[in-house]
């Protein structure tokens, strides 16, 4: 019996060893460093020309459970590791990391190639492996490479230094890296220097097309058929399953409508028989005013039909708004930082938000969600005076009391141009209000210095446009239908892209405020608290990261510091001192706000009641 289960075993290992995929004709031809390397070709990216394409030259650094790890045989590109060193936490939540594994990735490999990636896919080296002999790293001379002519224009050095992914252990805010001679060092975050990748791939996922593995003729890899079948089937099924979501929701929206044009004709039908009576009644020299009550009431029913439910506020139309013959909606809960209106034309959330950012920094700010109805007045300037353009106290006055005159529901601080009036060497930058052109004084060379007197453009159809400086003229800007331009920046997210260009300004922690644009009709204001223990401020970059997460596609910088204020229902929220005295923000010739409010003077404390 045992002899016979041998044989069995000795069967079972043969058949084993005929089936596909075991020979080793058919063994990866990939090997990790052994006196020295193998190189292969994957992936592509400029090397020259940005617009060309190139394919990437990699060594095969270790091979293994059936994956592969490549290194770049050269620095690529060149980047910050991290914005601002108050943003960096380690490299696996740095700018830098999402840049690779996310714009860098897309351009340097196709779906089927980023699909081949095992372990912990792109990266960059370790200071362990830059230091590893048996990775073929002897010394500073094997460490050192050279840079593509593209990671030269974008700041390599010739003989590049590159980024490792190691953090510092003499400074948090710093990464190791390969100094140009080849040794390692470690660097603040914020400086730039070469891209070396790294990128691990399944070996059963790739084979070779063509070339004998040495520099001069590496080896070509592709993405096996089996690899591109599994992505293609991938992608198929993706679409499948949005093309059925999209199609439950067609459905669902068009039983919907079918409920709401039942319950619209019905509630027509009451409107007409309603209003029927009620003229019979006149006529007839009768009683009208419950007649009236239910024509007024038949009226509301018919235009709640398909209304929004809001979480705090009271059942609105499908718009979003209050329906006509309601009166405004207003709550205020200072305690508990929650601030809400609603009237026909404008929906209006506050909230006050506390965190602690790094190195235990308190941030306290301000946002206000905002909604306007399509083709009512959106965010506009309104003047203390008609003189708009003489820099005297005179025609100034606290931001809360302009709000307070002009019965402005939300109001703060806009670009304080006039303090840049009549100053010397001071450019004032393009300045709009009211479809006039007021001064047309942009900077003649780029700006380094704050503010950059970029544009905020503001216009009848709520939309709103943001320009670096030099990008458009003040006459292009009124020919386009400009209302209102802001000059004061830097703009913070356009096209949905946190701007990245700015360096000498910006940086930090100081009260800020802006305003952004999710959709026309839609937007966020912000005001971040600053110089006062609660909190310590923003810098201009991390208030920018809070408009993208808040979905903004466009978000602009305004006059920030004593500037800065946030006034509900004629009062300033935010605070500007330890004092805790609020309505204190710096006086101005005008506010910007948006919505209009009939009950100004009961919202007031008594003590400043009008």
């Amino acid at each position: 019996m045992r002899c016979r289960f041998t044989s069995l075993v000795l069967c079972f290992l043969m058949i084993l060893s005929l089936a596909p995929g075991a020979s080793a004709a058919e063994a990866s031809p990939l090997k990790g460093f052994d006196g020295g390397y193998t190189y292969v070709r994957f992936g592509s990216y400029p090397h020259g020309d940005a617009s060309q394409k190139e394919g990437i030259l990699w060594r095969v650094l270790q091979t293994g459970e059936g994956q592969a790890t490549l290194l770049a045989e050269q620095v690529l590109d060149a980047r910050q590791a991290d914005s601002t060193l108050e943003a960096f936490v380690d490299f696996e939540n740095s700018a830098l990391y999402k840049w690779l594994t996310g714009d860098f990735a897309a351009a340097a490999f196709t779906d089927a190639e980023r699909a081949a990636f095992a372990g912990e896919g792109l990266t960059l080296a370790t200071s362990e492996q830059i230091k590893d002999k048996a990775l073929g790293f002897t010394g500073n001379k094997q460490r050192t490479t050279s840079a593509t002519a593209y990671a030269r224009a974008n700041g390599a050095d010739t003989r590049a230094s590159y980024w490792l992914k190691n953090q510092a252990d003499a400074n948090r805010y710093s990464l190791r890296r390969v100094l140009n001679d080849g040794g390692v060092g470690y660097s603040a975050v914020t400086k730039v220097f070469g891209i070396r990748p790294v990128v691990s791939v399944q070996e059963e996922m790739v084979s070779v097309a063509s070339g004998e593995g040495t520099k001069d003729s590496p080896y070509v890899l592709e993405v096996t058929p089996e690899t591109l079948a599994k992505v293609a089937r991938e992608k198929a099924a993706e679409e499948e399953r949005l093309r059925l979501e999209e199609e439950a929701k067609a459905k669902a929206k068009a039983e919907q409508e079918a409920r709401e044009a039942e319950e619209k004709a019905a509630a027509e039908a009451e409107l007409a028989e309603a209003l029927s009576k009620l003229e019979a009644a006149k006529a007839a020299g009768q009683d009208t005013a419950l007649l009236q009550q239910a024509a007024e009431d038949a009226q509301i029913k018919l235009s709640m039909i398909g209304g929004m439910e809001v979480e705090g506020f009271p059942l609105l139309t499908r718009e979003g708004f209050l329906p006509e013959g309601e009166e405004e909606f207003v709550e205020i809960d200072a305690d508990n930082g929650l601030w809400r209106y609603c009237s026909q034309d404008v929906r209006i959330e506050i909230k006050r938000y506390e965190e602690t950012y790094e190195k235990n920094r308190p941030v306290r700010y301000l946002a206000a969600e905002v909604f306007v109805r399509e083709g009512t007045q959106g965010f506009h300037t309104i003047p203390y005076t008609d003189n708009r353009t003489v820099d005297r106290d005179a025609y100034k006055a606290k931001q809360n009391v302009i709000a307070q005159e002009n019965n402005v529901v939300l109001a703060l601080g806009a670009d304080y141009y006039l303090y840049r009036t009549n100053r010397p060497g001071i450019r004032v930058g393009i300045v709009i209000r009211d479809g006039e052109i007021l001064f047309d004084d942009a900077p003649n060379n780029p700006k380094t210095n704050y503010p950059p007197l970029d544009l905020m453009a503001l216009y009848p159809d709520l939309d709103m446009k943001l320009f670096g400086h030099g990008e458009t003229t003040a006459q292009q800007l009124v020919q386009q239908g400009a209302r209102d331009v802001i000059a004061f920046g830097p703009w913070l997210v356009r096209n949905g892209e946190v701007n990245m260009e700015y360096t000498t300004y910006g940086y930090n922690f100081e009260p800020r405020v802006g305003i952004g644009m999710v959709e026309k009709g839609h937007y966020w204001v912000l005001i971040a608290e600053g110089r006062i223990r609660p909190s310590r401020g923003m810098t201009c970059r991390e208030t920018a990261y809070v408009f993208q997460e808040l979905g903004c596609t466009e978000a602009f910088n305004l006059d920030g510091g004593w500037t800065s204020s946030l006034i509900f229902m004629g009062q300033q929220l935010n605070q500007l001192d330890n004092s805790g005295i609020h309505n204190n923000a710096r006086t101005q010739n005008e506010i910007l706000g948006v919505g209009y409010t009939p009950n100004m003077a009961q919202y007031q404390p008594p003590e400043t009641k009008k």
